[in-house]
């Protein structure tokens, strides 16, 4: 049976890819779904992007260690920056019909302004936020005066080592 609904599950997976690579002509209906998708779906794949494993898994354990304090930057402060960029910027970012904040970058400040901020974002697709908050807390402790700065979060550690 669970063979079977496994299976399924991959068949209509491939059924959903099949019809959707008919709908797709451009890059924006690849990346964007062609601008179409209702509030209601949007919101949902924008949440289920920034609210990974890391909040769903390590933010719990890291309440119970710490309470709110230690929360407060996930998932908390992603969803205020979401919040935020939802109301002063996407109205705006919208109207210019761009598909990535590289291309507002080319539209503002140049071709070089595009290729430096893509150059600069791919660390973070890597754990590059985890990286840097390893490095740059890695020899401090709560011994040495700096409360919540132990890196023993076992979904932080496999992103940077």
């Amino acid at each position: 049976m669970l063979l079977f609904l496994i299976g399924l599950y991959l068949l209509s997976n491939v059924a959903v890819g099949v019809w959707a690579t008919r709908r797709v002509t451009t890059s924006q209906d690849f990346v964007l779904a062609g601008r179409r998708l209702p509030l209601v779906l949007a919101a949902s794949v924008t949440f289920a992007t920034w609210f990974g494993s890391e909040t769903i898994m390590g933010a719990p354990a890291m309440f119970v260690k710490g309470g709110i304090p230690a929360v407060i930057e996930e998932p908390f402060g992603s969803a205020l920056c979401l919040f935020l960029v939802g109301a002063f910027f996407a109205r705006p970012l919208y109207r210019l019909r761009i598909t990535t904040f590289c291309d507002y970058f080319r539209i503002r400040f140049g071709r070089s302004a595009e290729l430096l901020s893509a150059v600069l974002t791919i660390p973070s697709y890597f754990g590059g936020h985890h990286a840097l908050k390893y490095i740059l807390l890695r020899n401090r402790s709560e011994s040495d005066g700096h409360p919540g700065c132990e890196v023993d979060n076992p979904v932080f550690k496999r992103s940077v080592g």
